[in-house]
């Protein structure tokens, strides 16, 4: 399962250096953490337990909307999946437009428009604000989606959905080559 959280840069940082130093991958170690703190804590607790690790202030690890909405993308009890069964359509391309936006393509024949102008830029994506970084993103085929060279992505479902509600324009013109 692929999921995306936004964790303060002090505990990153520190998470990162005991992930090297154990010699395993950040995924590895965040699995060993969470299954250890949920070992630990009823299934009653963790949302009290984790309020109390990182406080009621929504403004301390708030992300814009459609940030959080990217992160938090996944299915229901009604619509649990086998892992034989895809979760969206393959990304088959992506395509800078300028600016924050890029064209989705999809296996399947969706194509449309991730737009995040004018969105706010916390933790992980905030080096994403630079439009010279933005632009850097690549299409990762093995997890779906695009990814950047600050370790930021999105939800492929996410993006689907993106393209799914912004139809990309048969005009739309791309200012970088396709397939990245």
């Amino acid at each position: 399962m692929k999921t995306a959280i936004s964790i303060r840069d002090d505990v990153f940082k520190l998470a990162e250096r005991t992930a090297r130093s154990m010699g395993i991958s950040r995924s590895e170690f965040y699995t060993r953490a969470v299954r250890d703190y949920v070992s630990r804590h009823s299934g009653d607790r963790i949302a009290e337990s984790l309020d109390a690790m990182y406080g009621a202030d929504p403004d301390v690890s708030a992300l814009d909307d459609t940030l959080a909405g990217a992160q938090t993308v996944s299915p229901g009890e009604e619509e649990s999946l086998t892992w034989s069964e895809p979760v969206t359509p393959d990304l088959v391309q992506a395509t800078w437009l300028g600016g924050h936006r890029i064209r989705l393509e999809f296996e399947d024949g969706c194509a449309g428009v991730l737009d995040m102008e004018g969105h706010r830029w916390r933790g992980v994506f905030e080096p994403l604000q630079d439009v010279a970084v933005f632009r850097q993103f690549r299409l990762n085929r093995e997890l779906n989606t695009i990814t950047w060279p600050t370790d930021a992505d999105l939800a492929p479902e996410y993006l689907y959905e993106q393209a799914l509600n912004n139809p990309a324009p048969e005009t739309e013109r791309a200012l970088s080559e396709p397939d990245r």
